[in-house]
């Protein structure tokens, strides 16, 4: 979630210089359709058919019942928004937000963004696989976007 806040932040909040984010959803109804198949062990057509039902029920639920639209948590939304340098990280074995989010929001926010993925990490996991390119990469695009030398 805090991947998916801090771009939703980005959108919104006044002097972000740039941000970092790694595994982060493109949005929740796609997040949610991943759940849904995770938990039938299906692939994405399951949620997208069977599972829709369910899905728009437990959505309205929340809406009535919470008084949110999850449909709001929309960092694909936020990042065509934001102008805020953004360094999107993914890895190729995310079995929890798949890569393909960090893809998506990267095509949608090619002008201020860079996408970086990690072979072999898993979710949240690219420090774990190369932790002084991850060091590079991060610090680096802070550095680049604050104005800070180190």
């Amino acid at each position: 979630m805090g991947a998916a806040i801090a771009i939703q932040a980005s959108a919104v909040t006044p002097g972000i210089c740039g941000i970092a984010v790694e595994s982060a959803f493109a949005t929740f109804r796609g997040i949610a359709n991943d759940r849904i198949a995770q938990m039938a062990r299906e692939g994405l057509w399951f949620p997208e058919t069977v599972g829709a039902l369910p899905r728009e029920e437990a959505l309205l639920y929340v809406r009535i019942r919470y008084r949110e639209d999850l449909d709001r948590a929309s960092p694909l939304r936020a990042i065509r928004q934001s102008q805020v340098p953004t360094l999107l990280i993914c890895g190729t074995a995310d079995a929890n937000i798949p890569m393909r989010h960090s893809q998506e929001l990267y095509r949608a926010g090619r002008s201020h963004s860079e996408l970086w993925i990690v072979e072999g990490a898993d979710h949240t996991g690219a420090v774990a696989v190369n932790p002084a390119e991850f060091e590079r990469r991060v610090v680096g695009w802070f550095d680049t976007h604050t104005g800070v030398n180190r």
